[in-house]
C-alpha cells in the first residue's frame, strides 16, 4: 500500500549480538551472520507471494533489501 505512495517503510530492529547479523572475514570482508541467512531466506519466500509480487524487483539482489548499521563498526575519529 505505502509502496504505491512512494514511501519506503524503514524497519528497525536491536539486535543482541552484532555477529548473529554480521561478521568479517580476515581481510575485513562482511560475511553473512545467522539472522542475515535467515532474513533473506524468508524474504525470498514472502516476496514471491501473490500479494507481494507487484513489490518484486528482479534486477534487485535480495541483499539490497537490507543492511545494518552498528556503532561498534565506526571507524575511529569519524
Amino acid at each position: 500500500m505505502l509502496n504505491k505512495k512512494g514511501i519506503k517503510v524503514l524497519s528497525l530492529f536491536f539486535i543482541y549480538k552484532v555477529s548473529n547479523y554480521r561478521e568479517y572475514d580476515k581481510d575485513n570482508n562482511p560475511i553473512k551472520g545467522k539472522y542475515t541467512k535467515m532474513f533473506e531466506e524468508e524474504y525470498i519466500k514472502l516476496i514471491t507471494l501473490d500479494k507481494y509480487r507487484e513489490n518484486q524487483n528482479k534486477d534487485l539482489e535480495v541483499s539490497f533489501t537490507h543492511n545494518g548499521y552498528f556503532t561498534s563498526h565506526r571507524k575511529k575519529g569519524k
